[in-house]
């Protein structure tokens, strides 16, 4: 497997699905065609998180219609018992 798309319903918020998509380094100009591909059910929300640095995701998201909506300045820890927090980027459809 190169890649992958999944969705979930959020756990918090009603009627919200999650996407994610990810891809080996080599294959991520076909990550759009596997997103697109992925069958979403009806929800009031679709959002998708990715890393601030990580512009191969952003832009196939972009791509599929997502907009950034908010970036989570240091809400995620990077590792246990770590002080780091990362800071992911947030986008909806």
């Amino acid at each position: 497997m190169v890649g992958f798309a999944a969705w979930a319903w959020h756990p918090l918020w009603e009627d919200t699905c999650v996407v994610d998509v990810y891809c080996h380094p080599d294959y991520w100009d076909e990550a759009g065609e596997l997103l697109a591909s992925l069958p979403l059910p009806e929800a009031d929300r679709t959002l998708a998180y990715g890393e601030v640095d990580f512009g191969e995701k952003a832009g196939v998201l972009l791509a599929q219609g997502f907009k950034q909506t908010a970036v989570l300045e240091g809400r995620v820890p990077t590792k246990h018992g770590s002080n780091e927090n990362s800071s992911p980027r947030l986008f909806a459809t």
